[in-house]
């Protein structure tokens, strides 16, 4: 029964993917490096060969024309050998370990291309973790949706565990993929990764910018913590709503870890909505949302933000756009994110959102960062809103609350 589940979410995963060729149009590795930064580089020109029959046609006629020799016929040449075919290095599993505390688990490996110009897509990878006994307790797959050449990568995966049962060892299976000539592509960048504890629980944050020349959707980041040893004791894995192409956002992972946690590392990744949130661009008349004003309040009750974000487009409306805040300390490490959608902006509409934010350690909130992110284009007039009257603050002992009138 387990084998016919396995099965089933090979096949979904293989249906998804088709879904997504034809959706956007070349393989993964090809959608990606369109993405890239385009670096400008000097050639040299070609001199055009001289043509020599041109010059000549009465010298070629006559080179042509058969001639009696008394010369030995010359020896008949071998034919040309192929190129030989370059045999691809098999991908290494550089490491792999797992946590759990109770029913929360997590596990977490490192895998790595050794090829210099030879890159992976859809790799597909399943586990198996087994108790003491050797029994198998809980199973899951997965695909990486493209490894490039001399990169590492990292998944991190959560699991629930039945209750009772403890995993004593973890066995991971890697597929070959399909194999990709490419050259080496930068992606992205990782800086002021931090482990925090917390009552309930803890997180890995950090700062995340890219090589690419447009924002990046749905990045699946994961987070892996090491012990004292150098062994991977846990780790955990969340989805970023995008990288923009020229500005940074900030990334906090829960994580579960069995034992202490001595060192903790953070792997983004490409998934698969990703490459789907490449296939389609803006019309060319459009404008991206403007960010118009944004703010953060923070008391011994917890942090709040509000930023203002306005459709400039008169003939669009914006649908689906999508938002990243990031709180910063002021030593400025990333304490506390949040994310979310707009779910449509009218032509001309100005548009205020809010949330909260649940930094782990009890540090004053020094600044906010706000990046938002155009979602799709749609034709449409303006369309008059709703309006809101008679605002008032009112402040309260535990909490504070705005009211008004909504026409």
């Amino acid at each position: 029964m387990r084998s016919h589940r396995l099965l089933g979410k090979v096949l979904m995963a293989i249906a998804i993917m088709a879904l997504l060729a034809v959706a956007c149009g070349g393989s993964s590795t090809e959608q990606i490096r369109e993405a890239a930064v385009a670096v400008a580089t000097e050639t040299t020109p070609i001199e055009p060969a001289e043509d020599t029959a041109a010059e000549e046609p009465a010298a070629a006629a006559a080179t042509a024309a058969p001639q009696a020799t008394d010369a030995p016929a010359p020896e008949p040449t071998a034919p040309p050998t192929a190129a030989p075919v370059v045999e691809a290095a098999p991908i290494n599993l550089i490491s792999q370990g797992f946590g759990q505390e109770g029913q929360s688990a997590a596990y977490a490996f490192v895998v790595e291309n050794p090829n210099a110009a030879i890159g992976f897509e859809d790799v597909a990878y399943q586990i198996a973790a087994k108790d003491d006994q050797g029994t198998i307790i809980a199973t899951d797959s997965g695909y990486i949706t493209a490894l490039f050449p001399n990169q590492s990568a990292a998944l991190a995966v959560t699991l629930f565990i039945d209750e009772g049962n403890t995993i004593a060892t973890l066995e991971v299976q890697l597929s070959s993929g399909e194999q990709v000539a490419t050259e080496p592509i930068d992606s992205f960048v990782v800086e002021g990764i931090q482990y925090f504890q917390g009552d309930f629980t803890n997180s890995v944050t950090g700062i995340l910018s890219s090589a690419f020349a447009r924002p990046i959707d749905d990045v699946r980041v994961s987070a892996i913590t090491y012990d004292e040893s150098g062994a991977i004791n846990g780790g955990g894995f969340t989805f970023v709503n995008f990288i923009p192409a020229d500005d940074r956002v900030g990334v906090d992972v829960s994580v579960t870890s069995s034992g202490p946690v001595a060192r903790v590392e953070l792997y983004p990744t490409f998934s698969f909505l990703s490459l789907l949130g490449m296939a389609g661009d803006a019309p060319a008349d459009a404008q991206p949302l403007e960010l118009v004003n944004y703010g953060v309040g923070q008391d011994e009750f917890g942090a709040s933000y509000g930023f203002l974000v306005r459709n400039p487009n008169s003939a669009y409306a914006v649908e689906s756009g999508k938002y990243v805040v990031t709180a910063f300390d002021d030593t400025g490490r990333a304490i506390a994110t949040d994310s979310g959608y707009m779910e449509s902006l009218a032509p001309g509409q100005e548009f205020g959102i809010g949330g909260s934010l649940f930094p782990l350690i009890d540090v004053p909130i020094a600044q906010i960062e706000v990046q938002v992110l155009d979602g799709s284009f749609v034709e449409s007039e303006p369309v008059a809103g709703s309006t809101a009257e008679n605002v008032a603050y009112v402040p309260g002992d535990f909490m504070s609350e705005e009211t008004s009138m909504i026409r």
